[in-house]
C-alpha cells in the first residue's frame, strides 16, 4: 500500500498577499489620516512656529489663552515689528501683549478674536482693553501664508464665496498644500527636522519671553513672513468691503463681552498714517473704516509721530526699527493714557 503523500498548497510562494489586495492602501490611508489629524492640532503649528508663519501666531494665541494680559494690541506686521510690550506696561500699568500677525488681513484676526472668545479670554478676568493698529494692509486680500484655512471663521469663508479656503480648512493636506511646499527650501526644511527633536523658537524668541514682540532689525528673512509685501508706494486703493465686515464683527464681539477697545493708525515712513487726523484726505477710501470706529465710540488713539518719521526709526519703509518701536510705543502709550483719563473724567462728570 503506497504511502500517502504529504499535503502541498496549491498557492505559489510569497503570493499570499493577494488574499489582501487593498491593505498597502488601507495603511496609505490610516498614515494620511494620523497627518491630517495632526496638522488639525495646535501641536503641530506650536512645534513648527520656527517653520511657519501661522506656527508663530500660534504661539502667540497659545500664550494668550494661558495668560490673558490686561492689554492686548492686535495687527499684522507692523504691530509686530512696531508695538513694545514693556514700553506701554511702563506707561500704563497694565500688562500688555503684541498679538501683531505679520501677513495677516482683517478676516484672519476676526477668526483669532473669535478663537480667543471661545476659550474665554475676554472680558472679566482677562483681557480688559483691545488696541487695533489700522492699515491698509488689515483691509485687503493678502496671499496667505495659511491663515485662512487656520484661523478664519468658516461661515465668513463660505459667505465670502472663498469655497477653496473653506475645503481647505477641512482638508488641510488641501488647504496648507502651500506652505508644506516651502520645505523644499533647505534651511526651511533643515528647521523643520530640528522641530521634531527639540524645542525651536520662532525668529524673534518665545512669544512668553518677548511679549509677542519681535524687533524688524532682527527678522533675519522679513519678507518670508509678508513684512516687505505691505509697504506701498501711493495711496492704498478701496478697502475690501468684505475685510472691513470682518474688524466689525470683531469689534463688536469684544463689545459684547465689555472689552474696552482702542485703535491706533500704524506709523510709516514713506507715507502719512491710515486715518490719521494729521494728515488728513492722505487716504479719502478708508473714510468708512472710521465711520465704522465712530458708529462704535471707539477712540482713534492718534499721535502726532512726525518728528518720529526718520530713517534711522525704521528697518524699511513701512516698519519699525527696535529704536523706533520703543520711541512710537511710549509716544502712543502716553497719548492712550491721555485719553483714557479723559474719558474716566467724562464718565465720573456724567455719573449722578
Amino acid at each position: 500500500m503506497p504511502l500517502p503523500m504529504p499535503e502541498t498548497s496549491s498557492t505559489p510562494a510569497g503570493a499570499s498577499h493577494l488574499r489582501r489586495p487593498f491593505a498597502g492602501l488601507a495603511i496609505g490611508c490610516l498614515l494620511l489620516g494620523a497627518v491630517e489629524a495632526w496638522l488639525h492640532s495646535d501641536d503641530f503649528l506650536h512645534r513648527f512656529r520656527a517653520v511657519f508663519a501661522a506656527g508663530r501666531a500660534m504661539d502667540k494665541i497659545l500664550t494668550v489663552t494661558d495668560h490673558p494680559p490686561e492689554l492686548l494690541v492686535l495687527g499684522n506686521s507692523r504691530v509686530d515689528n512696531g508695538i513694545e510690550p514693556g514700553v506701554m506696561e511702563e506707561t500704563l500699568t497694565l500688562d500688555t501683549f503684541n498679538l501683531g500677525v505679520p501677513g495677516a488681513d482683517a478676516c484672519n484676526l476676526a477668526g483669532i478674536v473669535q478663537r480667543l472668545d471661545k476659550a474665554g479670554v475676554w472680558g472679566g478676568k482677562g483681557v480688559r482693553q483691545a488696541l487695533f493698529g489700522l492699515d491698509e494692509g488689515l483691509f485687503q486680500r493678502t496671499s496667505g501664508l495659511g491663515y485662512a484655512v487656520y484661523f478664519d471663521d468658516r461661515s465668513t469663508l463660505l459667505a465670502q464665496g472663498r469655497i477653496r479656503e473653506w475645503i481647505g480648512s477641512w482638508v488641510l493636506l488641501y488647504g496648507y498644500n502651500d506652505s508644506l511646499r516651502t520645505l523644499q527650501e533647505p534651511e526651511k526644511f533643515l528647521r523643520f527636522l530640528r522641530a521634531f527633536s527639540g524645542k525651536v523658537e520662532s525668529w524673534g524668541g518665545s512669544a512668553r519671553e518677548t511679549g509677542g514682540f519681535r524687533a524688524a532689525d532682527e527678522v533675519a528673512n522679513q519678507a518670508s513672513d509678508g513684512i516687505g509685501s505691505q509697504t506701498p508706494t501711493s495711496a492704498p486703493p478701496p478697502p475690501d468691503k468684505a475685510k472691513v465686515a470682518c474688524l466689525a464683527a470683531s469689534l463688536d464681539l469684544l463689545q459684547q463681552r465689555g472689552v474696552q477697545i482702542f485703535a491706533f493708525p500704524t506709523p510709516a515712513l514713506d507715507r502719512p498714517s491710515l486715518l490719521s487726523r494729521h494728515a488728513p484726505g492722505w487716504s479719502k477710501n478708508h473714510e468708512a473704516v472710521r465711520d465704522l470706529l465712530s458708529a462704535r465710540s471707539i477712540a482713534l488713539v492718534d499721535p502726532d509721530f512726525s518728528h518720529l518719521r526718520v530713517a534711522r526709526n525704521f528697518a524699511n519703509p513701512g516698519h519699525l526699527n527696535r529704536l523706533g518701536a520703543g520711541r512710537y510705543s511710549r509716544l502712543l502709550a502716553e497719548t492712550m493714557d491721555r485719553t483714557l483719563r479723559l474719558a474716566e473724567h467724562d464718565q465720573q462728570s456724567t455719573e449722578p
